[in-house]
């Protein structure tokens, strides 16, 4: 009985051999079930690898058994998992609590271990295998992972999703253990896992080098460079046609079009001659094509001017005449003078 607690594992399996030989198998059973009542860490330990040594699982063991997977203690939840996998045990009570550890538990070695003891009851439920697959991709911890890709092959886990999952892994996995064994699985599904290596490793080339430093840092400045110059555009236009709206208000008081003919009237404020002449030459010469509308603006602007001038020159030559007339003197002049120069003016023609 004393030499079922010894370190050896051979030494253990030897006297629980030899206790059921010799019928005392029930001192062994009611000792780790003593053990199993204890709160005490290494009594736990102790009796947990007894049961899984030995291989010894009754109906007064398995509430204790069960209550161990809850226990505070990591080394006891954990030596919990390697029993349930040296048993290999199908209850649905132990899978539960297996599936719960694997994706609550605290500790990556608890994780890993009750994938193990999940593989070993051979049973693959819908719950486990979307436990697996979220383990394998989002997993932290390379032992979980590897775990996981283990437990594909081994519980036969097959489908589009599971290859593409393993291939998307492979690509940027880093850990070699893990990438070996993505590979190990991949052939046992019948894929090649270097089909697509020199692309992969053109396109891991060039995300480094979009993920450099200095290529971050310059995407971002030309970035916002680019927003600003775009606000600036925006806010320019939008003070810009402001104006031309304003001008447009305050210049253009009449606009009629006369649907009974062709001619279409506008009265201008004072605005500027050029743009009143290009405006009315485009309305009224619909048929002409840009070119011939400047052009056509062009000799009115022109016409324009020679009027202007030819008035200019009229008002100068009035201006000189008015300048040879004799301007009047502001002295009083005596009578008999005053009246030879008045008969003087009527006997002559006054000027044109």
């Amino acid at each position: 009985t004393q030499s079922t607690w010894d370190w050896s594992n051979q030494v253990k399996m030897a006297a629980g051999r030899a206790l059921g030989l010799t019928g005392h198998g029930k001192k062994v059973h009611d000792m780790i079930l003593e053990h199993l009542k204890s709160d005490k860490e290494k009594s736990l330990i102790d009796a947990l690898e007894m049961i899984g040594d030995l291989g010894i699982m009754t109906a007064k063991l398995l509430p204790y058994f069960l209550s161990c997977f809850d226990n505070e203690y990591v080394s006891v939840r954990l030596e919990t998992c390697i029993a349930a996998t040296a048993l290999s045990i199908s209850d649905s009570k132990v899978i539960i609590k297996l599936e719960k550890l694997l994706e609550h538990d605290s500790s990556w070695k608890v994780k890993a271990q009750s994938i193990k003891a999940l593989c070993s009851s051979g049973i693959l439920s819908d719950n486990l295998r979307s436990l697996l697959m979220w383990s394998f991709r989002f997993a932290r911890d390379e032992g979980v992972r590897a775990e996981a890709c283990i437990a594909f092959r081994l519980l036969y886990v097959k489908g589009d999703d599971v290859v593409h999952t393993l291939q998307e892994r492979l690509l940027v996995e880093s850990n070699d253990i893990v990438r070996c064994e993505i590979e190990h699985t991949l052939r046992d599904l019948g894929e090649n896992p270097a089909a697509d290596m020199d692309m992969v490793a053109t396109m891991k080339s060039e995300v480094r080098a979009l993920c450099t430093r200095n290529c971050i840092a310059h995407k971002i400045l030309s970035k916002e460079a680019s927003d600003e110059k775009e606000r600036t555009q925006r806010r320019l236009l939008s003070k810009d046609s402001f104006r031309f709206k304003t001008d447009i208000d305050d210049n253009m008081e009449e606009f009629i079009v006369k649907d009974d003919s062709d001619t279409i009237s506008i009265d201008f404020g004072d605005d500027d001659l050029l743009t009143q002449l290009e405006t009315v030459a485009l309305i009224n010469r619909p048929d002409l094509d840009a070119a011939d509308h400047g052009e056509h603006s062009a000799l009115k602007v022109e016409d324009k001017l020679h009027e202007g001038s030819a008035t200019a020159n009229q008002i100068d030559d009035m201006s000189t005449i008015d300048d040879e007339l004799p301007m009047k003197s502001s002295t009083p002049l005596p009578v008999d003078e005053y009246e030879t120069t008045e008969n003087e003016t009527e006997s002559h023609d006054p000027p044109t």
